[in-house]
């Protein structure tokens, strides 16, 4: 089975998306065997074409190369300008491939490559998964590109949707019978629980400068763009204890940079500087920060999913997280795992201090995440999905692969 996997982003540049579709098709080959894949996708600065853990990666000049301009009309036209750009070196990279050397294109996200990826799949009859990973990638988008997302949904012969809000905006727009609703897998022998032991120990590894052992350790672990709201964190430990200390760590967009360095001058002015680790940069091992951490905390405003809450519990680590219809609500049940709040809440540091002590349930915590996010389970009803897709059988229900 030939696959043509299609991405704004792919490792080694952080991606979320791309490094779990990666995992994903590593462990569905070393099961079933006879999967082979290349990718389509956009470059980094520092990043080209070649050969990643042994797949090779296509990476061509992307639309987002325009946001390291000033915002406003001129960054529109330039955006546009990079995006047709992106879209005809994707056309001109796929025409050269081998008739007959794709099974399936499997797409993710949404990015002018994958606009390509779906119209070339269409012309040449080869199968579409579209998988749908940001709240705006969806039927009834407020991009000004939606009547193309609802093409390609349509063209689809599968939609995997990784939240029920995605899921229902598939359903609303009649896609129901080809949209399987399904969180991220999540490699349970990677992100598990670690005994008391092994938790201090990881703490002294990854801060050796910094004396954990007597704190409590709040995480946010992410990318540091506004939509995540990390800044609102800082005023909340202004508000706890001195024996609170908050870690923040995850990339940095080049767009973004005015938001870390308000962070930073936020942290300075309110005298912090003791009390915050900043771990900024990509991290090839998030499961250690969940493992050292007490409680993980998720002010994001908005979310595809956010699947790091997913490894956070998989860690056994309670989570105190923005409520998110559709989203967070189908994740964390109150009191059990964490709670949902809001962050400007008058009483948040009281449900901080509640979801530290949940820490006691770790084991608890994991083995319910364990029971519903574990890869295992998901990837074989992924292998089964493409199974299905490669010989155009595509079931009526979606129950025939749960």
């Amino acid at each position: 089975m030939n696959v043509l996997l299609v991405a704004s982003k792919y490792p080694p540049e952080h991606s979320g998306a791309g490094k779990r579709l990666h995992q994903l098709y590593k462990r569905m080959n070393r099961k079933h065997g006879g999967i082979h894949w290349h990718v389509l996708t956009t470059k980094a600065l520092e990043s080209g074409t070649g050969i990643y853990d042994g797949i090779f990666v296509f990476r061509i000049p992307g639309a987002r190369d325009a946001k390291s301009s000033n915002y406003g009309v001129r960054y529109k036209i330039l955006e546009m300008i990079y995006g047709l750009r992106e879209l005809a070196l994707s056309f001109i990279y796929l025409r050269k491939l081998k008739k007959g050397g794709v099974d399936i294109v499997h797409t993710c996200g949404w990015s002018w490559c994958v606009i390509a990826a779906c119209f070339w799949a269409r012309w040449n009859r080869i199968p579409i998964i579209r998988e749908l990973t940001s709240m705006t990638d969806h039927p009834f988008s407020r991009s000004w590109m939606r009547w193309v997302i609802q093409i390609t949904l349509k063209w689809s012969k599968q939609i995997v949707a990784i939240s029920p809000f995605l899921g229902d905006q598939c359903s609303k727009a009649g896609f129901s019978k080809k949209t399987w609703c399904r969180p991220n897998p999540i490699d349970e022998n990677i992100f598990k629980l670690v005994s008391i032991e092994e938790k201090t120990v990881m703490r002294k590894n990854l801060f050796p400068h910094d004396n954990l052992s007597k704190y409590i350790c709040l995480l946010n672990f992410g990318r540091i763009r506004p939509s995540k709201n990390q800044l609102i964190l800082l005023y909340i430990l202004k508000q706890l204890p001195e024996f609170y200390k908050l870690i923040i760590a995850g990339p940095i967009d080049v767009q973004n940079q005015i938001y870390l360095n308000k962070i930073n001058q936020e942290i300075v002015r309110l005298r912090l500087e003791k009390r915050v680790v900043m771990k900024v940069g990509n991290h090839d091992h998030p499961e250690r920060f969940m493992q050292a951490a007490d409680l993980f905390l998720f002010p994001s405003i908005s979310e595809g999913l956010g699947t790091v809450v997913l490894e956070a519990l998989m860690c056994g680590l309670p989570v105190v997280a923005t409520l998110i219809q559709g989203i967070t609500d189908q994740i964390i049940q109150n009191g059990r795992n964490g709670f949902l709040v809001d962050f400007r809440a008058k009483d948040l540091c009281e449900f901080i201090e509640k979801g530290i002590v949940l820490g006691d349930k770790r084991e608890e915590i994991s083995k319910m995440a364990h029971a519903i996010f574990n890869a295992t389970l998901i990837d074989e009803k992924y292998y089964k999905l493409l199974q299905f897709s490669k010989d155009s059988v595509i079931k009526n229900q979606i129950s025939a692969i749960n």
